[in-house]
């Protein structure tokens, strides 16, 4: 029997066909990215692409089911694409269809609106929340449909999103985020959080419950534990002097493994850091310090104070690494190994070695160091990843996507060619849900769904005029160019202000005091690391406020051509084109009431008329454009 017969009763021949025609692409391959590739080839996809930059780590094998131990070290995407041909494989025994599975290695925030445009849907199993952000925005700009994801001990989202229809990613903020998903704390950390998450799961597997080498345990250093624990029934029979030398040998040993071996291990994978951007970890001994009289130096009360909300040094941090084992070794050596000596952010001892192990990890990778007191406040909110709410939440994104394929069918069943995107999107409207995986029951359910609503009109991302400028190359635009022959003079702004890839570029304060950035600004947009679809974001708060993103295309010359009706222009001018889309709410249903206010956007752009290509002529070297030169040519509704 074709396996996939009751998939086909379930959702039909029409459903189950649009289903392998369907293109997805599946942003992250970690706790929610390998259960939702594994969901979606069980469904009947065969057009996926994966994209990861992360490396497996050893921390991942106990929920991220694709990776074994002869993975580590490999890149995840790839691994997870690998498997999944393998799973697509074994389910079509029979009459297979072809597959089109592909794992890409690369930072989700160097692809832009071109890459994305071939996909028909985006799934996001992210736990970064600047990357989330980041393709919510490519989305909308590419008129994609999102369904984004996330999860957090026992709790989960699934946030299905169409592009200026629904309310996007950025239309409430989350709040601060108090908890964080402990993630590849192993291998790339760069944040606090990261090092200090890694700390606590080091301290546990030092003084906590020791597990036997054949029984699995939760913690992401099992595999280090013999060169991190000391041996207790040696250093039982040991005489005094004896075991406090054994005890010292101990403590420089293991700082050596952790700070020295591991990291230098890790170093030597260049290859990681660089295509993360991330600089290569850096080593620290022992002997390199240089501490004295270690072990018998005790702060006062008022230094007690006072070290709490102090940074301490790199030879602080390892002082306070060496007193906080010595100390718990000497007197609560009938703890160790039992669950009574676990973490407690409010127990001092454990606390001094949570805050020392951090920092030290944090100078190894290049991370600023903590105060005890903000370790404190960090250790004490940090929330482990959990398998089965990753899996609740990757079936409940499935749902959603078989639902809006499903609206999609209906949409082209009983409409026109006119009208058929805006009914799909008023069938996802209905259909689709936002959905929330609770820790706690919500009357009587832990999936909560709700209906979509619709954009903020406040919202600086959906609810804001969108442009995109088409241009012939970006190496015969610098950017000084760019910016005053085609923002200032044809967007009408007086002073704006640019950033790319969330770094401002251009800055008329700064470009009046900064030299360097003066001349920076005459080399060419691809110095300035211009790609295919990139995303610009535009503000000029000079005269009202304004706001807008800019998607940046390259165009084939005589594409950018044909547009101005066929004219002809010499060689040594450069063509391009402007698009000016509204970005006014849809009038569709939706479950809340709100209004849209008048947008000060508006008033700039009064003299662009929507949906009006405009195209423009710039004279090399000089950005000061005649406006006799202005083309505007009326495009067909």
């Amino acid at each position: 029997m074709n396996p996939f017969e009751n998939v086909k009763k379930v959702l039909g021949e029409e459903l189950f066909l649009k289903i392998q025609l369907t293109k997805i692409i599946v942003v992250g391959a970690g706790g929610i990215g390998c259960e939702l590739v594994k969901d979606l080839i069980l469904c009947g996809f065969c057009n996926i692409t994966i994209i990861d930059m992360d490396g497996i780590d050893i921390s991942n094998l106990n929920r991220q089911f694709f990776f074994r131990r002869k993975h580590v070290g490999m890149y995840k995407s790839t691994v997870v694409a690998s498997e999944a041909k393998k799973l697509f494989d074994k389910c079509h025994s029979n009459n297979r269809p072809k597959s089109n599975i592909i794992g890409i290695v690369g930072n989700i925030m160097d692809f832009g609106t071109e890459f994305f445009s071939q996909f028909d849907i985006v799934l996001n199993a992210l736990d970064n929340i600047s990357a989330r952000s980041y393709v919510n925005k490519v989305c909308l700009a590419s008129n994609i449909e999102l369904i984004d994801s996330g999860s957090a001990g026992y709790n989960g989202q699934v946030h299905p999103i169409i592009p200026r229809i629904s309310r996007c990613y950025e239309c409430y903020p989350p709040p601060t985020q108090k908890s964080f998903p402990v993630c590849t704390i192993r291998s790339v950390p760069d944040k606090p959080q990261h090092t200090i998450a890694w700390s606590k799961y080091l301290f546990e597997i030092i003084f906590g419950v020791r597990h036997d080498e054949k029984e699995d345990s939760d913690n992401i250093l099992s595999d280090i534990s013999k060169k991190v624990q000391i041996d207790l029934e040696h250093l039982k029979k040991l005489e005094k002097n004896e075991a406090d030398k054994f005890i010292e040998n101990y403590i420089v040993n293991m700082f050596d493994f952790l700070f020295y071996s591991e990291i230098t291990s890790l170093a030597n994978n260049k290859e990681i850091y660089i295509n993360s951007n991330k600089k290569i970890p850096v080593p620290i001994t022992w002997n390199n310090i240089q501490i004295k009289n270690y072990k018998d130096q005790e702060l006062t009360s008022e230094d007690s104070e006072n070290s709490e909300q102090k940074v301490l040094s790199v030879k602080e941090s390892s002082e306070l690494f060496f007193n906080s084992v010595y100390k718990i070794i000497k007197n609560r050596m009938n703890e160790i190994g039992k669950s009574s000596l676990c973490f407690d952010k409010d127990d001092k001892d454990v606390m001094d070695f949570i805050s020392a192990a951090s920092n030290l990890r944090s100078y190894n990778f290049h991370i600023p160091l903590q105060s005890r007191w903000a370790c404190q406040s960090i250790a004490g909110s940090i929330i482990p990843a959990v398998a089965s709410t990753n899996a609740i939440v990757s079936g409940t994104q499935v749902v959603q996507l078989l639902l809006m394929l499903k609206s999609k069918l209906s949409s082209l069943a009983n409409s026109t060619v006119e009208n058929a995107d805006d009914l799909s999107c008023s069938n996802s409207l209905s259909v689709n849900k936002f959905v929330w995986i609770r820790s706690v029951p919500m009357g009587r359910f832990m999936i909560c769904p709700e209906n979509l609503e619709k954009c903020n009109p406040k919202c600086l991302i959906c609810s804001q005029v969108l442009i995109k400028i088409k241009i012939g190359s970006f190496d015969k635009w610098n950017l000084m160019e760019f910016v005053k022959g085609i923002i200032c003079q044809h967007l009408k702004l007086s002073e704006p202000s640019i950033e790319l890839n969330g770094k401002c570029i251009w800055d008329p304060d700064l470009l009046q005091e900064d030299h360097f950035l003066n001349i920076s600004s005459q080399k060419s947009l691809s110095y300035w690391k211009f790609t295919d679809g990139c995303i610009i974001s535009i503000t000029d708060f000079s005269c009202v406020k304004f706001q807008c993103d800019a998607v940046i295309s390259l165009c084939n010359q005589n594409i950018l051509e044909s547009e101005k009706n066929s004219q002809t222009y010499e060689k040594n001018k450069e063509s391009f084109i402007i698009t000016i889309e509204s970005a006014k709410v849809s009038s569709f249903e939706c479950s809340n009431d709100n209004k849209e206010p008048e947008s000060s956007d508006d008033e700039i752009l009064s003299e662009l008329q929507e949906d009006t290509i405009y195209s423009s002529l710039l004279k090399r070297g000089n950005p000061n454009i005649n406006e006799s030169e202005l083309i505007s040519s009326k495009r067909r509704k």
